[in-house]
């Protein structure tokens, strides 16, 4: 079976596909990464490929970036013609928006590792644990589109992800390796190191421990991306 590409929009240097990347190409999925925030032409239909990945951002939708309202319309092309979506943090809201949600402001941001919770919905899919420590770094919360399956939760945020057909949302970084989070935890001037609040780590809190939490980060980011690439499977079988 033939299979067209996966696009990979990353929007920072130091936020890539990390641990997704890796699990994509011993699926054997072929994999195009575009940088959207570098002016990389994004298409504007999206059967050329097989599947959008989304990633992070620093960013907000409401920046209004021309390579943000670029992406909006190749994610609603990608919903039209039912080519999976996965959505990650930023890539998340952008893929909330396209399917007809709403991100809203949370009540406080969320900097750093939190205790979260998977529904019914999601150990239905891939039997996660029911209890994960995930990295957040948002002040979101999302309102979900019609039809959308909530899959994740936390103390603050009621709605962190969903499942909507073939297209997974995720308001957390799954794909993010160690090398990413200690650049980022370097970086001045950013939305993370500028955020306070009960929910904002410091760095040494979120570099702490940090083997043991990448591990079982990287376990469920397997699980997420190995589910997510047999939707590509389905769909390009059914239009073969």
């Amino acid at each position: 079976m033939h299979m067209k590409p996966v696009a990979i929009v990353q929007h920072e240097e130091f936020l890539g596909p990390g641990s997704l990347q890796t699990v994509l190409q011993q699926e054997g999925v072929p994999l195009r990464l575009i940088r959207a925030d570098q002016g990389q032409v994004l298409p504007e239909d999206a059967r050329e490929f097989s599947g959008l990945v989304l990633l992070g951002s620093e960013r907000n939708l409401s920046d209004n970036l021309p390579w943000m309202r670029a992406e909006q319309r190749l994610c609603a092309s990608a919903l039209r013609h039912a080519v999976p979506v996965l959505g990650l943090a930023f890539g998340a809201q952008l893929l909330t928006v396209a399917a007809g949600g709403k991100v809203l402001p949370s009540t406080t941001p969320s900097y750093g590792w939190q205790h979260s919770w998977v529904t019914p919905h999601l150990s239905k899919l891939i039997a996660p644990p029911t209890e994960l420590e995930l990295f957040n770094a948002h002040a979101h919360s999302l309102e979900l589109p019609l039809g959308a399956e909530r899959v994740l939760f936390d103390k603050r945020c009621r709605n962190k992800g969903f499942a909507l057909g073939p297209h997974l949302a995720l308001l957390c970084h799954v794909e993010l390796d160690e090398a990413s989070l200690k650049i980022w935890c370097e970086r001045k001037n950013t939305r993370m190191s500028k955020a306070s609040g009960p929910d904002v780590q410091n760095r040494i809190t979120m570099l702490r421990a940090l083997p043991e939490r990448m591990r079982n980060l990287r376990n469920f980011s397997e699980q997420i991306t190995r589910h997510w690439s047999r939707q590509l499977q389905r769909e390009a079988a059914l239009a073969e």
